[in-house]
């Protein structure tokens, strides 16, 4: 533009005679579009809060003053707690409207009404499940401290929709307007949340269709945590095509197959500051911007700082004056299947202890975009769906007109007495072990693993969430619904796992199966052991060697990229006989890797796709479905997701199992040699060499950060999605999925959302980086600052040295919930 400009600046007279039409085409288009192109910069800059000047609100009682480090990353401090909440509110709508607007629709089944047909069926689904209805009945059980700063909170987003100058370009592209925040709009995306990190009724079904074609000890490759004599069997007939709305989540970042985490804490006797240590590291599926924003609140009593979730007024993960806290998933059971029986006389009813009873039915109007351009498209008229309920929940199985079945589902988190926030409330105010374990007395969804420790030096591990007593079964497979087969309310808080000051001196969760009393049932989906095991040898070398653990040695630890799974995997690999020099050179690789995942790595691109052709090789046949019905066979091909190394090396171990040809002088023989063929003539083909040393993994895996909804967009994805190519594997410390693609390689869109670590010293040490940046508006120079740093396994300090401040101030705001 700049040298478009001088041109224009230097023709004179002569030139224009000379040049007629290239002086025409300078005036009436390239000057005009520059014009342009410049207006719209200005104006969608003008989207982007400033973060040095003063503002004056409604919604105050006192003046906030806003700092900010080098990455934008907040540090508020108020004279009231309430204040310190609005200014929360106020941070999160400026740097992230757009994501808060897409977090509301998502919970409301709204999506159709921006994106058009496409969003239809995760509309329905979540219009079913009922997120925002069951958010509206837990209002009322809200204590009232809980209420008063969620309204401080949505005053503060509403006050920043009141005040800026324009909508970040999201609004402005798809022509429309932020309604007003709400309180159950923050109640409704906590629901959300517990839905990224309960899946149990996706596995309920799975398992129902894997049982109608496998043996009971076969299962156990698939579920190894499920007893293999279990009690529950498969009693009557039912449909799965549920599980496609599964899939239909997963691209909104729910019901991802991977979800989990790495926390743990090591006490001061074994660190080189002598105080104790905390490292976390969430893993959810990857997105631009993140989930997470950290932030640090000061108030009258509130001083705390970590990672909050969007739309949410609490810190998840952080610390406060007197300790710190991190968590994992729990991967546990909070949710179960129920097969309704019907009325013969009456399909409106369906039975239940005293006796036949009607569906609660409720209408649901879902509005739909024609798409763009809408003016050039016929409107579509409004779709309506009923939903029906029963006393257990709702009905997921009317999401399918074509099912014989009703399946009500039973999920602790549309309780209408959920006090989940409540508890993320008192966690931020929590002084000792004792008053941290209270804080989660009556938190209900989701599961999670703590880990804690304080300035007084102690340490812990708490398991929380409501587990449900099941009157009959363990909750592996949809049950009949009978008057003895409901839910007998919660265990007591006290039976779920917890460790103060362990003996070892350290505490690992990494989402693997927890030691638990057998009067509860808390999961059988847990994640293999192998993050957790790998950290405790870590942890554990570094004392057996008398090295003092440091936030460097900590954060190593974050980035290690070893993966135990593949390495049970390589001795069968690695005595495969070679047939061409080729071949041979790839084994020989393979018996020299010590099984890291590091970016230069061609052991970890051998290993990698040899086990992704090795999985089809064994499994695909028996996954293949000769129905005609292509989602069931969709269905059974996408298990083999369930398979890791340590699994696949118990098949490579023995014949017992009848997964491969029989006859074979070693197990799986003809299957190994045929995937090591097709993996290597896959990679040749991939990097366009036959030469296994450029093999290299980061030529093969990309990490993508993608923007719902302009990352997948053509013409926008330079601006809107955001590649790195250092990632390691599902079982490594430094989580990375590897999704298969025959064309582009392997593609990691799930990680860890953030890595911090805390060491509980005087000055509060808090060392953090986000995946992506603090902003979601694409113009910040925020908007994705921290990816490469990230990537790098760089943390920053998070201190109240300020790059830019701002002031909030004052007056009074009012409105209903």
């Amino acid at each position: 533009m700049l040298i478009l400009m001088r041109l224009l600046v230097l023709m004179d007279g002569d030139t224009m005679s000379n040049y007629p039409l290239l002086s025409r085409f300078a005036i009436w288009v390239a000057l005009p579009f520059v014009g342009l192109c410049l207006f719209v910069y200005s104006h969608l800059q003008s989207s982007i809060s400033p973060l040095d000047t003063d503002i004056v609100l409604s919604g105050l009682d006192n003046s906030v003053k806003i700092s900010h480090d080098s990455y934008g990353t907040p540090s508020i401090v108020a004279t009231t707690d309430n204040d310190a909440f609005f200014a929360l509110g106020y941070k999160h709508a400026s740097d992230r409207m757009w994501q808060l607007e897409l977090q509301r629709r998502i919970a409301q089944g709204r999506l159709s009404e921006v994106f058009g047909p496409d969003s239809l069926q995760a509309d329905i689904w979540m219009r079913t499940l009922g997120l925002q209805n069951a958010a509206e009945r837990s209002l009322q059980y809200l204590t009232p401290e809980a209420k008063k700063v969620l309204l401080a909170y949505r005053d503060g987003i509403n006050a920043w929709l009141a005040t800026t100058a324009s909508l970040p370009v999201e609004f402005q592209s798809l022509n429309i307007q932020p309604e007003p925040w709400r309180i159950v709009d923050s109640l409704s995306w906590q629901k959300v949340f517990s839905l990224q990190l309960n899946g149990n009724m996706y596995n309920e079904l799975r398992r129902y269709l894997l049982r109608g074609k496998f043996t009971a000890n076969q299962m156990q490759y698939f579920y190894p945590y499920d007893p293999v004599d279990t009690v529950e069997k498969n009693t009557q007939p039912i449909s799965i095509e549920l599980l496609a709305r599964h899939d239909t989540m997963r691209s909104y970042g729910i019901g991802h197959p991977f979800s989990g985490s790495n926390a743990w804490v090591v006490s001061g006797q074994y660190t080189a500051s002598g105080v104790p240590m905390i490292a976390n590291d969430p893993h959810l599926g990857l997105q631009l911007p993140t989930l997470w924003y950290t932030a640090k609140l000061r108030g009258d009593r509130l001083d705390v700082s970590g990672m909050t979730l969007v739309g949410l007024p609490a810190v998840v993960f952080g610390q406060n004056r007197d300790i710190a806290w991190g968590g994992t998933s729990l991967e546990s059971d909070q949710q179960d299947l129920f097969i309704e029986h019907i009325s013969a006389d009456n399909p409106n009813q369906y039975m239940t202890a005293q006796g036949w009873k009607h569906f609660d039915i409720r209408r649901e109007e879902i509005k739909v975009s024609a798409g763009f351009p809408a003016a050039l498209r016929e409107p579509i008229k409004p779709i309506e769906i009923i939903v029906r309920s029963t006393v257990r929940g709702p009905v997921i199985s009317d999401t399918f007109s074509d099912l014989d079945e009703v399946l009500s589902l039973r999920w602790a988190a549309l309780d209408a007495k959920d006090h989940t926030f409540d508890s993320f409330l008192k966690l931020q105010y929590a002084s000792n072990w004792q008053t941290f374990r209270q804080a989660f007395y009556r938190f209900k969804s989701p599961g999670l693993n703590f880990v804690y420790a304080d300035r007084t030096g102690n340490i812990g591990y708490q398991v929380v969430g409501m587990m449900p007593k099941r009157s009959v079964g363990i909750g592996i497979l949809p049950q009949p619904a009978s008057v003895n087969n409901d839910w007998q309310g919660y265990h007591e808080f006290e039976l779920l796992p917890s460790e103060f000051n362990p003996e070892k001196g350290f505490w690992v969760s990494a989402n693997e199966k927890v030691v638990h009393s057998q009067d509860i049932v808390i999961s059988h989906g847990w994640a293999p052991s192998a993050r957790h095991d790998r950290i405790t040898t870590l942890l554990q070398q570094y004392i057996d060697n008398k090295t003092a653990i440091s936030v460097e040695q900590m954060q190593r630890i974050q980035l290690d990229n070893k993966d135990l799974t593949a390495l049970a995997l390589l001795p069968f690999l690695s005595q495969l006989e070679a047939d061409g020099e080729q071949q041979q050179t790839a084994i020989a690789v393979l018996k020299a890797w010590d099984g890291k995942y590091a970016p230069e790595s061609v052991g970890a691109t051998l290993l990698t796709t040899w086990q992704h052709y090795l999985v089809k090789a064994i499994f695909d046949k028996n996954l293949k479905s000769s129905w005609q019905r292509p989602g069931i066979a969709a269905l059974l091909e996408s298990s083999s997701e369930l398979l890791n190394g340590f699994k696949l090396a118990k098949v490579l171990s023995t014949e017992e199992h009848g997964w491969c040809g029989k006859g074979q002088v070693t197990p799986c023989q003809a299957e190994l040699k045929l995937s090591l063929k097709r993996a290597l003539a896959h990679l040749e083909k991939l990097t366009g060499s036959a030469s296994v040393s450029d093999w290299r993994w980061e030529r093969v895996l990309k990490t993508e950060f993608v923007h719902q909804p302009f990352g997948e967009a053509k013409g926008l994805e330079l601006l809107f999605k955001k590649t790195t190519h250092k990632g390691a594997s599902p079982n490594s410390v430094n989580t990375a999925n590897a999704l298969f693609d025959w064309s582009t390689g392997f593609t990691q869109n799930f990680g860890a959302g953030f890595r911090q670590v805390f060491e509980l010293n005087n000055e509060r040490s808090h060392w953090y980086m986000l995946s992506t940046g603090q902003s979601g508006n694409v113009m910040s120079p925020h908007f994705a600052d921290m990816i490469v740093p990230f990537a790098n396994g760089e943390l920053a300090p998070l201190v109240d040295k300020s790059q830019t401040s701002e002031i909030l101030s004052l007056n009074a705001l009012r409105g209903d919930l």
